[in-house]
């Protein structure tokens, strides 16, 4: 955002989504598909930047409020939790709905010039999911588990964005832009299937995932004669809560009647609690020439730190010997509650946590060169210093993993410009692909019984891709349009790939280096 990395309020996310921002503080968004060298080289395909609004010439207010629906939520219930207990409630289907306020205005100081814009937007939805399934395969063909769902999912995003602008003397202005983003879903889920040990269950999940993103930044521009400076330094909070996830399972008689399923304890509950800062500086000097060329030389840095538990009720149902009918809602919270019947076990091993921090320090040259009329090049080098490190318990005893690097990174962009309004672009990079701190980290995770398990894992390394992009564009009546048609290759190095792996008979998801890899297309 504005030039300087933002991430998402999901911090397991490398990408935040666009739709988070409040539509009308936004001024423009920006999409390079190719690798420059004043960009960070942990490059994901594309790099974004969303560029906000520093007011207006005159007071301006405005409100819009919008509703709909999606398709398959239409005319549904909702099922929201019940504080406290194995319950949720059921209450009626409301539509979409979307509301954004914003307001800016320019006050003059002087010679100089106060703009201030900022904007808020809700916006609640809905969406249910019937009749899906998950299965669960070896890599011979043969089916391990299956199971059928029904996913019952409502969420409530906020964001409000403040931008605040000073000009100083002719060209120079500081600014500060502060972002808010919370979101919040819940999810019912109803899942029905057999194990890998061929039982017949039926579970019922209820989920709750509250996700909040705080993020400050400070930034300038100044010039003095034939050079510009940019600069900026920002912070962002994040905090990602899994309040109080249940899970009841039952395994089916012959009869077709339910029971408590009573191995490995799957009725539950379980708290999850994430925090993350990441805090960021850069700055770059430009040297501008009179025939349109541009030297620019700079500095960036970035350190991340998180802290990961969690905390988990197990419910000893062995002597429960009630059995149920099938139901969308089992009322089965009296019994849970039911002290001489049900045991509650407080679970929170060593292992249960994980602390992470990331430590990235650049320095990087690049020169926009027009070398004639028709044909110009952007050539970079970027160095940059890389330290990581999990804290972790390998189920014996605290240990940890530090990964470090030192590389440098190379873009070669060219441009030729075959007539009025069509160009060839010609992109040569080295970037890499680092792996995130849930790729890392061994912890174990599963969202609801039957679903995909995932263990980070801490041997992982860094993965390098060399990049060639050839493009054709063309602006056939003005620059509103465009056609454009590209032809791309990468060769990767030790690419991260998410695999499949059986622990204890159960199928488990985790992460590994491959040897090498390749991607082309058009």
């Amino acid at each position: 955002m504005n030039g300087m990395p933002l991430g998402s309020p999901n911090p397991d996310n490398k990408l935040a989504p666009l739709d988070m921002f409040p539509s009308s503080t936004v001024k423009n968004v920006t999409v390079s598909k190719v690798y420059e060298a004043s960009s960070y080289a942990d490059y994901s395909g594309a790099h974004v930047d969303i560029s906000t609004k520093a007011g207006a010439l005159e007071p301006s207010l405005s409100a819009s409020l919008a509703a709909g629906s999606n398709l398959n939520a239409l005319l549904r219930p909702r099922f929201r939790m019940v504080p406290g207990k194995f319950a949720v409630q059921q209450t009626a289907g409301l539509p979409d709905i979307e509301g954004i306020i914003s307001a800016g205005n320019s006050f003059s100081l002087g010679a100089q010039t106060l703009s201030v814009n900022g904007g808020v937007s809700v916006k609640s939805s809905s969406d249910v999911v019937r009749d899906a399934f998950f299965n669960t395969y070896e890599a011979s063909g043969t089916r391990k588990s299956w199971f059928r769902y029904d996913s019952y999912d409502s969420s409530l995003d906020v964001a409000a964005l403040l931008n605040i602008e000073q000009t100083l003397r002719d060209n120079d202005r500081i600014a500060m832009c502060a972002f808010y983003a919370r979101n919040a879903s819940e999810s019912f889920q109803n899942r029905t299937g057999v194990d890998y040990e061929e039982r017949d269950l039926l579970g019922e999940s209820q989920l709750r995932h509250i996700y909040s993103l705080l993020n400050v930044q400070l930034s300038g521009y100044h010039e003095v004669g034939k050079w510009s400076v940019d600069w900026g330094i920002g912070t962002s909070l994040n905090s990602g809560e899994e309040p109080d996830r249940r899970q009841m399972l039952f395994q089916r008689d012959d009869d077709g009647r339910l029971k408590f399923f009573t191995n490995n304890l799957e009725t539950y509950r379980y708290y999850g609690d994430l925090d993350e800062s990441d805090y960021t500086f850069s700055s770059t000097a430009s040297r501008h020439y009179d025939n349109g060329s541009v030297f620019k030389a700079g500095m960036s840095a970035r350190f991340k730190n998180r802290n990961f538990s969690t905390l988990r009720y197990l419910y000893d149902v062995s002597k429960v010997r009630d059995s149920f009918e099938e139901r969308i809602l089992m009322d089965v919270n009296d019994i849970l509650e039911n002290e001489a019947l049900v045991k509650v076990i407080r679970k929170q091993n060593a292992r249960d946590r994980y602390d992470a921090w990331n430590v990235v320090g650049a320095l990087f040259a690049e020169y926009d060169a027009v070398i004639t009329e028709k044909f110009s090049a952007n050539v970079g080098l970027r160095i940059e210093a890389d330290r990581c490190r999990v804290d972790y318990n390998d189920d014996v005893e605290d240990t940890f993993r530090v990964l470090d690097s030192v590389d440098p990174f190379v873009a070669l962009n060219l441009k030729y410009q075959l007539r009025d309004r069509q160009w060839l672009r010609l992109s040569l990079s080295r970037t890499i692909t680092r792996p995130s701190f849930i790729e890392m980290a061994p912890f174990l995770y599963q969202e609801t019984y039957g679903g995909a398990m995932l263990r980070g894992n801490a041997a992982l390394k860094n993965a390098y891709n060399y990049n060639v992009d050839f493009r054709y564009e063309c602006f056939p009546d003005n620059y509103s349009d465009k056609i454009s048609a590209t032809l791309y290759a990468k060769w990767l190095k030790s690419p991260i790939e998410r695999i499949q792996r059986y622990s204890g008979g159960a199928p488990e998801h985790s992460f590994q280096n491959a040897d090498s890899g390749y991607a082309a297309g058009v």
